[in-house]
């Protein structure tokens, strides 16, 4: 379900991802503190993730030698990414979207900042993908500007470890490690887990969770309940609904809405 952002209220959204045998994730080192208050890493700090060997030499040459001698060394240490092994993957994304105007991304000339743009630039600065065009990507949910998310999920196809370097077989590399080591300190990768090459992040989803929050001076609360109870249809409700859309050229799913209630949160000063 692709749906924008109230204002004042934001919205938070999970994603609930199934395929025929669930993912098992593999969580980040500290998946109970999404978000740093301190900027994104500096680019010299250390990564797990393997880089061309003869990368740190590149800058010495760089100064020594002409700009088409250092050109054609660093075309050298690039990538064959034809020989590259890869795989399919679900990242889990949390973030604060204060700063972002949505999470789509606007395109390579675009100056707007969004959530996919910086995490395919932290992808790409890191050599997990070969581009943006040639990764399979997929996202579960789209939200818009100012709204967060605690667990929204992407699918792609990223590089994995060469299997001459693995320990043991299922060995690979910490994209959470990786990715939050590049990304800034408002998102970050809580979790990721192998998926078949045929998993799709939007059309794969089983479900997804909206929270919206508002101030509660002057509402209605009961009313409020009332109110939502009437978006509440189940898939056997829809059914009918569903069989005659489908008839039509232009098909689109017919969402269900499983559960909608209204709580109140005291803030603690």
């Amino acid at each position: 379900m692709e749906t924008g952002a109230l204002s004042p209220p934001v919205l938070s959204s999970s994603s609930s991802p199934s395929s025929s045998s669930s993912p098992s994730f593999s969580s980040s080192s500290s998946p109970s503190s999404f978000f740093s208050s301190s900027s994104s890493p500096s680019s010299s700090s250390p990564s797990p993730l393997s880089i061309p060997s003869g990368a740190g030499k590149e800058r010495e040459l760089a100064g020594a030698a002409s700009p088409g001698e250092a050109k054609r060394k660093k075309q050298k240490r690039e990538f064959n990414w034809d020989a590259v092994p890869t795989a399919h993957f679900l990242l889990k994304v949390a973030y604060d979207g204060s700063a972002y105007s949505g999470i789509a991304y606007q395109g390579e000339h675009s100056a707007v900042r969004t959530v996919e743009g910086e995490l395919f630039a932290a992808l790409e600065k890191t050599c997990l993908i070969r581009d943006r065009n040639n990764c399979n990507f997929s996202r579960c949910g789209r939200t818009d500007k100012g709204v967060h998310a605690a667990g929204n999920c992407v699918s792609l196809t990223l590089r994995v470890k060469d299997p001459a370097q693995r320990r043991f077989p299922e060995e690979n590399y910490d994209y959470a490690a990786v990715l939050n080591a590049v990304l800034p300190g408002d998102i970050r990768i809580v979790a990721s887990a192998p998926v078949s090459p045929t998993f799709d992040a939007r059309f794969d989803c089983t479900g997804r969770v909206y929270k919206y929050f508002f101030h509660s001076e002057g509402l209605d609360l009961q009313r409020m309940h009332q109110a939502a109870q009437r978006f509440v249809r189940s898939n056997e409700e829809l059914l009918p609904l569903q069989t005659r859309v489908a008839r039509t050229p232009t098909c689109l799913p017919i969402r269900a809405c499983m559960r909608a209630y209204i709580n109140m949160y005291k803030t603690i000063k």
